[in-house]
């Protein structure tokens, strides 16, 4: 486990039969850090009552490892019955203590964990509601917290107007010349004064609430009021809830914990059933998704009635792996995702297209689709969310 991708803090202590001397072991090292995996040895019989006490005493879910020897696997696999019928969740492994897949299993299986140890820490904020098009997602903040952790404070308008009129004018144009220093632009001064002004205010906020992500009722709600979007808060690579998705925030900050990839928040603009590929949208990602920041635009874009113009960041994708999943239903239990190639990054209205050629079935992909927005991140992380949806309960359909 030494080349593992994970914090490991080891007991070399043997210890056999009678499982007295579990609560010592677990003092020396329980109230270190906070823990999100245990493994356990199982080198021999007779192991059974000690490897009871030490899940019993963390409450976590744990790798029982049986290696190939004695009655290793009948005494782990006592142990595993046992504690999965009084509502533990074990894995059961029996691989040579030199198996190297070994190492991938339980990484993914600590990545999973700490994801839900994570959102359960995570504090998010709403500036308006769920867009009232969102007819398939409830709006209850509570149902939120029970079902994917995280705590969501809503941020009133008039909280935001104070902090907004607080922001000075110098502030504004320091971050512009700095933007059109760093980035090629391609938008009015006047719009992207007001998108700059916009994003100050709201990375204020995030930091007075310490918040990890913010839902903002964009279209809907915020452009109308002071004819801005404000997606280009993305080059401050903020989580965000586009149109006031608190149930897709919530969903970002979990891939987000399970590899560190800000995930982009997109439309499902397209399936093609021949192809097998999928076609997203949004205005603006993330921009530690960019292939190369350097090459990252600042462009124009017109609201959907064409009352006034507004400021996104514009750039291509890296080519490879991505997982694209939902979080959805009534009650918000449950999930749907799939998996594929992104292969190329192209423009749709303004905005960032995707298209991304499945591994799993286009058609199957279709028939399953839950809503207007998935999530996308780089990399396979099916096995980690499979994990989330057992431990959460969630239905998870795939394709």
């Amino acid at each position: 486990m030494s080349h593992a991708e994970l914090d490991v803090e080891a007991v070399n202590k043997l210890t056999w039969w009678t499982p007295k001397e579990i609560p010592q072991l677990a003092r020396r090292i329980k109230n270190k850090r906070r823990f999100d995996l245990l493994v356990v040895f199982s080198a021999s019989h007779g192991t059974v009552r000690c490897i009871r006490a030490i899940v019993e005493l963390f409450k976590l879910p744990a790798i029982i490892w049986a290696l190939p020897t004695r009655y290793s696997l009948a005494t782990s696999g006592l142990a595993a019955s046992y504690l999965k019928e009084r509502g533990y969740w074990a894995r059961l492994l029996c691989n040579d203590a030199n198996d190297p897949s070994i190492r991938e299993q339980v990484e993914k299986i600590a990545r999973a964990s700490r994801a839900l140890r994570q959102s359960k820490q995570a504090s998010i904020g709403v500036i308006g509601r769920l867009s009232p098009l969102m007819i398939s997602l409830p709006y209850n903040l509570k149902l939120l917290r029970r079902r994917l952790g995280v705590q969501a404070k809503e941020i009133s308008l008039d909280s935001l107007q104070r902090i907004l009129q607080s922001i000075p004018k110098d502030q504004v144009e320091t971050a512009v010349s700095l933007y059109e220093k760093k980035y090629s632009v391609r938008v009015s001064g006047e719009a992207l004064s007001k998108a700059v002004r916009f994003q100050l205010a709201v990375r204020k906020i995030i930091e007075n609430h310490r918040l990890d992500g913010i839902a903002l009722e964009c279209w809907t709600r915020l452009f109308p009021k002071y004819g801005i979007n404000p997606c280009l808060g993305h080059l401050d690579d903020l989580t965000v809830g586009c149109e006031g998705d608190v149930v897709s925030l919530a969903g970002s900050i979990i891939l987000k914990s399970i590899n560190g990839v800000n995930p982009y928040l997109a439309d499902v603009l397209g399936v093609d059933t021949k192809a097998n590929t999928v076609t997203l949208s949004h205005c603006s990602a993330p921009i530690s998704l960019a292939k190369e920041e350097s090459k990252v635009e600042i462009v124009e874009r017109t609201d959907p009635k064409s009352v006034g113009k507004t400021a996104f960041a514009h750039f291509e994708f890296k080519n490879g792996p991505v997982t694209l999943v939902r979080f959805y239903g009534r009650d918000l239990g449950r999930m749907h995702m799939t998996w594929g190639e992104l292969q190329g990054t192209g423009d749709f209205w303004g905005g960032i297209e995707l298209k991304v050629r499945l591994n799993g079935d286009a058609t199957g992909f279709l028939n399953n689709l839950s809503g207007n927005h998935y999530l996308l991140t780089y990399g396979d992380v099916r096995e980690e969310l499979r994990l989330i949806a057992e431990w959460k309960k969630l239905e998870l359909k795939e394709d």
